[in-house]
């Protein structure tokens, strides 16, 4: 790979609410050749990333947009994402959007939140829910390409079918109406953004937090002439360490852990399902991931969470830029830079004198 192919943009690292420091959780996933990909868009998120690469730098972005993936409904995961669709379908017009909608992958009750907005404001995407995407349904699907000779078409899952009657009861085929939304959830959709960003799949993997929770898996084609290996990227969503995301990480060349909590902290963690920073350490170390980045933290941590550093582990931070070629290496040593970013305290002001008499 050469710089600028591909590279991580975290535009929020904090959890449950905006902070001084720390947005919540956003994460772009940019290949400026082929498209990009937001994973997870909290609120502010374009906000966020027009802070850091500024405004025709963010539109390029949005415009070139093929994927966004939700992990789980909770507000600070999703409530930025009409925002970024809207942008989209300005940028593009109506006919370029209609054209080329985006696809957007998440947990079955996004589905309700985004057909209450499209109603509103049309978004002119596809929506595919995260279990057609589950590791069986691509092996399905590649065992029935094998047999057919052909792509798998069709549907997956347990949810509506293609432009079927949405949970509002309306028609949303596109052209149908002031919708315009395909509730689809054919696993064609996400092998269609796939081929476009030189990705060999998206695979969604359940964790332990709420219901209808998952991990993300990105495996990139070949990207090493010698080896025929890609690279693959593993974000781990707001969980309890499990098997599932360590085994999805196995090899993978960088894993984005969430560590709500401070180590001591395990009873909290295990109370509201999340992990702590040793916890999620561990995970990168047991799958052998090429580097471990931690993120998603507490807001009562506004600055860096005090543990031990490792070779391979380094912490996000909001704005931080990880390019695949140059970034990634250098991950580790970013650890004490990022510390002193701010002040171990900060002073407190000064009240203003009285004036004489």
């Amino acid at each position: 790979m050469n710089e600028g192919d591909a590279e991580i943009i975290f535009l929020g690292t904090g959890s449950s609410a905006p902070a001084k420091y720390r947005n919540v959780t956003g994460i772009v996933v940019d290949q400026k050749d082929k498209g990009s990909v937001f994973v997870d868009t909290g609120e502010g998120t374009l906000g966020q990333l027009v802070r850091c690469v500024g405004v025709d730098a963010a539109d390029d972005i949005v415009r070139r947009l093929k994927c966004v993936w939700i992990s789980h409904i909770h507000a600070d995961h999703h409530v930025g994402l009409p925002t970024i669709l809207a942008r989209r379908r300005a940028l593009l017009g109506s006919n370029g959007s209609d054209e080329d909608p985006v696809t957007v992958v998440g947990p079955k009750d996004l589905r309700r939140f985004l057909n209450a907005y499209n109603a509103v404001e049309p978004l002119h995407a596809r929506f595919v829910d995260c279990r057609a995407t589950l590791e069986g349904e691509w092996t399905r699907g590649k065992q029935e390409e094998e047999e057919d000779g052909e792509e798998r078409e069709g549907v997956v899952g347990t949810t509506n079918a293609p432009n079927s009657p949405s949970v509002d009861g309306s028609n949303n085929k596109p052209g149908s109406g002031s919708s315009s939304f395909d509730w689809g959830d054919s696993l064609s959709h996400v092998r269609d953004a796939c081929a476009a960003l030189g990705l060999r799949r998206m695979v969604s993997t359940p964790v332990v937090h709420c219901a209808h929770a998952f991990a993300l898996t990105m495996e990139s084609e070949a990207t090493c002439a010698e080896t025929g290996e890609g690279w693959k990227l593993v974000y781990s969503g707001d969980t309890r360490p499990c098997s599932n995301v360590t085994n999805a990480a196995r090899g993978a060349t960088v894993l984005v852990h969430e560590a709500t909590f401070e180590d001591g902290m395990e009873e909290d963690a295990v109370k509201k399902r999340h992990s702590t920073v040793g916890e999620a350490v561990k995970v990168g170390t047991d799958a052998g991931a090429y580097r471990t980045v931690l993120t998603h933290f507490s807001q009562r941590y506004p600055k860096v969470p005090v543990f031990k550093g490792g070779q391979r582990v380094g912490v996000a931070f909001d704005l931080m830029r990880l390019d695949f070629k140059t970034g990634l290496p250098r991950v580790p040593s970013f650890l004490e830079a990022a510390r002193s970013l701010f002040p171990e305290e900060e002073d407190a002001e000064t009240p203003a004198k009285e004036p004489a008499p």
